[in-house]
């Protein structure tokens, strides 16, 4: 099976400042880390994807007041939660050094509610080894999210509630609004398109307007995920996403995944396009090239592999079903292998594949194995169906 994350990120190290201002978490790999902030009690929770910890480093995360959990135990890929208590009045920032995680706690000079954080982390190197930039996520992404036609949006003028509307944006980027009319939203982040409403307010009706822009719905930046992968469905684009990125917000890859992903993406021209991308190469080798950036629209096929079954009938040791897939054909000699081996009255000469046509006629395909096993003639390509016949020798 064939898994997003095929190699463990161990943590290696933990190391607190002696003013507690400071922590670096670090690793055995390069990671890319992204972070999103909520209210919360006070501390930081970080949760690392496809990531363990030794036990050895149990009672020095203790000693730094950190808690390790491994959640689910014994699961694949793995999951460390790093729980980090905040002192009173503080916040916390999450930065990636390298091969290092620093979490920097800053006390406020005035009483506040402090943050929790929780961050996603990917093993996944650049080209050149080190980190790329992180995607911005939580509420600094969406303060810069640009507006698309078909978001649905809330906008809010404080203490004044008879202004505040609930609309969707329409194809043409526009909005229609109380008191403004018709207004332009589509091209505009959200922050810009607050300062917007505020201008166009203080210059007709009010005096230092306050209007707050939420979008719930983000419908003009969705990436669709299909196929093979453990959760299908529409997912929000909420800053830049890579498909790694994504096949890991819809759950990762299934057993059933084929040796291919294809992108299917429509170009301004209404055109639409396929992009095809080798699964072994971006996934199990890592290659960083193959780790797009995807564009508001593109659709992940993950195509499932269909399973095909050859039958294994004579003088092998387990004859039966034989079960393989498709994009990986299983030959005679691997068909044979399966089936436990030849038994000691294997009649080399006289094997032959019994293989139904377009037509559904049988045909008797005759072959040498004893030829093939030495390497003089070609091992032979299975197809879905056929039945390989070793019959026994007599003297």
């Amino acid at each position: 099976m064939t898994t997003l994350l095929l190699a463990l990120v161990m943590m290696t190290g933990i190391e607190a400042a002696d003013d507690g201002g400071r922590l670096v978490l670090t690793f055995d790999a390069p990671v890319v880390f992204s972070q999103a902030a909520a209210t919360a009690p006070s501390r930081l929770i970080l949760t690392i994807e496809g990531a363990g910890a030794t036990d050895e480093l149990l009672p020095v995360a203790l000693r730094a007041g950190v808690t390790l959990e491994q959640q689910p135990a014994g699961s694949t890929p793995s999951r460390l939660r790093v729980i980090v208590p905040l002192p009173d009045r503080s916040t916390a920032s999450v930065s990636a050094e390298g091969r290092a995680l620093v979490v920097t706690m800053t006390r406020q000079p005035f009483a506040q509610q402090p943050l929790e954080g929780t961050a996603m982390l990917v093993a996944t190197p650049t080209a050149s080894g080190g980190l790329p930039d992180p995607a911005p996520q939580g509420a600094a992404a969406e303060d810069d999210y640009v507006i698309g036609p078909e978001d649905l949006m809330e906008i809010n003028v404080f203490e004044l509630p008879e202004l505040k509307t609930t609309t969707r944006v329409l194809g043409d980027g526009t909005v229609s609004l109380p008191l403004l009319g018709v207004v332009r939203a589509a091209g505009l982040s959200k922050t810009g398109f607050e300062s917007r409403l505020r201008e166009l307010l203080e210059a007709r009706f009010l005096l230092d307007p306050q209007v707050t822009v939420s979008v719930s719905e983000y419908r003009s930046k969705q990436v669709s995920v299909i196929g093979a992968v453990t959760k299908p469905g529409t997912y929000q684009m909420l800053g830049p996403r890579t498909v790694l990125q994504m096949i890991s917000e819809a759950g990762g890859l299934t057993k059933e995944s084929g040796a291919d992903i294809f992108i299917i993406r429509r170009r301004e021209t209404g055109q639409a396009e396929r992009l095809h991308l080798d699964l072994e190469d971006l996934v199990t080798r890592g290659n960083p090239e193959l780790n797009l950036l995807l564009s508001p629209g593109d659709v992940i096929n993950v195509p499932i592999d269909r399973p095909i079954y050859v039958f294994v009938d004579g003088a092998v040791k387990t004859p039966g079903q034989v079960e393989s897939k498709s994009s990986r054909p299983i030959t005679l000699l691997q068909a044979v292998a399966r089936a436990g081996g030849l038994t000691e009255r294997a009649n080399l000469r006289g094997v032959h594949i019994l293989r139904r046509n377009d037509q559904g006629a049988q045909t008797r395909i005759p072959v040498n194995l004893r030829e093939i096993r030495k390497g003089k003639a070609d091992d032979i390509d299975l197809e879905d169906g056929d039945v390989i016949v070793v019959p026994e020798t007599f003297f």
